[in-house]
């Protein structure tokens, strides 16, 4: 049982390294592209999309990962709304590689 609760502070704080590293990387992406001029191309707007993608899943998808893997309760809403999620940002990415 103690093991068990260490695993999932280890595994918390995992996550939480995580999502700030990434969320500090993306600002800072969209920073540089944003305040130097000869950074504003086509391509790098495109990246600045994508970093701002990437922080909002880092923000709204993984902290809802972290709650569904901690709880023992299954919500068929809650799995809809993940794969929602999922299925709507590969798209995303499949439509304007295709595009």
């Amino acid at each position: 049982m103690v093991f068990a609760v260490k695993a999932k502070a280890a595994l918390l704080l995992v996550y939480a390294c995580i999502m700030f590293v990434s969320v500090c990387a993306n600002l800072l992406v969209i920073v540089v592209i944003a305040s130097t001029r000869r950074l504003r191309t086509v391509t790098n707007a495109f990246f600045c999309s994508l970093a701002v993608s990437d922080s909002l899943v880092s923000l709204v998808n993984m902290p809802l990962q972290v709650e569904h893997s901690n709880s023992r309760f299954e919500s068929s809403r809650f799995d809809s709304l993940c794969e929602s999620i999922r299925i709507d940002s590969f798209c995303k990415i499949i439509g304007l590689s295709i595009h």
